[in-house]
């Protein structure tokens, strides 16, 4: 309960700021170190939000379990939260992801491992309703390379995924099943590799009874708030999830949970900065996909201007002359 309340507490805060008609600056999630030993501590900053308002921090392990913290932005609008391995970090990626107002996140990775180059997937065993979410590690910074993507049984030709590592040597792709002409994956085998750096994984897809569900209308009007619901997840859970565009690049994020004693929770999620098209939202670490598509927002009706009659003026013969003689006394009109 002290969780909930901190992150309804959270929602608020936007809202003041709204009121007193500042524009906070983008927020931004850092983790530092990126890569780290198993007794490594990690510390995570996020910036740019208000002061005092109360951040919930998310941190998945490599297997999907989460354990949640909450802290206040200080003045400076920074929100800090210091994460110490209890004893040791397991070896992979873990993703502390923050909360936003209005259900918007935003995360970021970190790794503990021998620094070799690595390709990690996550969950282990996708379902054929999510997305393939991987992380590389240990690789050149700031590279560019590709990764090799094999579909099962060879119903389908191979597909490249170009990706670029940030400073620390790490780059995250999603792959959907959408950007393979399918509506979902098929069940099989999935391998995926870096040939450039001779590492490889297999993801094995395969069908989820009573997986998690994503439901969103069809249409979602440009910049409009819409109700998202998500049903069958674990009770108690936060759900963190990803969308894309159809190059299967995120362009968004969100954060919002817990859910209740069903494994549902409903938000109203915003995608503002979207254009019309279709787009992609999964939760990597509970197996829903699904897609919706972006429409122009609906016109405001122009008022039609009511037009108002002028009257016309009444002429009168008061004091007037008729053919240059007085006014007889039947044309007369009292003057008044």
């Amino acid at each position: 309960m002290r969780v909930l309340a901190l992150l309804l507490l959270a929602l608020s805060f936007p809202l003041a700021a709204v009121r007193a008609g500042t524009a906070p600056a983008t927020p931004t999630i850092t983790v530092t170190p990126e890569v780290g030993g198993p007794a490594s501590t990690h510390q995570v900053v996020v910036s740019h939000v208000a002061a005092g308002q109360v951040v919930i921090f998310v941190l998945f392990a490599p297997d999907g379990q989460q354990t949640v913290y909450g802290t206040a932005a200080d003045g400076n609008g920074d929100a800090s939260l210091t994460l110490t391995p209890v004893p040791t970090w397991e070896d992979g990626v873990y993703r502390i992801a923050a909360s936003l107002p209005l259900g918007a996140g935003l995360s970021a990775v970190f790794v503990a491992d021998d620094g070799l180059p690595h390709l990690y997937t996550g969950p282990a065993s996708p379902g054929s309703w999510s997305t393939f979410a991987l992380v590389g590690t240990g690789l050149p910074p700031n590279t560019a390379t590709t990764v090799h993507l094999v579909p099962t049984g060879g119903i389908l030709a191979p597909r490249d995924f170009p990706v670029t590592t940030d400073a620390a040597g790490i780059f995250e792709l999603y792959v959907w099943p959408q950007q393979l002409g399918m509506s979902f994956f098929e069940a099989g085998a999935y391998t995926l590799s870096i040939p450039a750096y001779g590492v490889s994984t297999t993801l094995v897809a395969r069908e989820h009874p009573g997986s998690a569900a994503i439901t969103v209308p069809a249409a979602v009007p440009a910049g409009a708030s819409v109700p998202v619901a998500f049903s069958q997840y674990a009770p108690g859970r936060y759900v963190w999830g990803v969308y894309a565009g159809p190059n299967g690049q995120p362009v968004g994020e969100f954060l919002v949970g817990p859910t209740d004693e069903g494994g549902r929770v409903k938000a109203a999620l915003s995608f503002p900065y979207l254009g019309n098209g279709t787009y992609y939202i999964a939760t990597p670490y509970d197996l829903g996909e699904t897609t919706f598509t972006v429409i122009p927002p609906t016109p405001t009706a122009t008022p039609t201007a009511t037009v108002t009659p002028t009257p016309r003026p009444v002429r009168t013969t008061c004091g007037k002359k008729h053919h240059g003689k007085p006014a007889r006394r039947k044309h007369q009109r009292r003057c008044r």
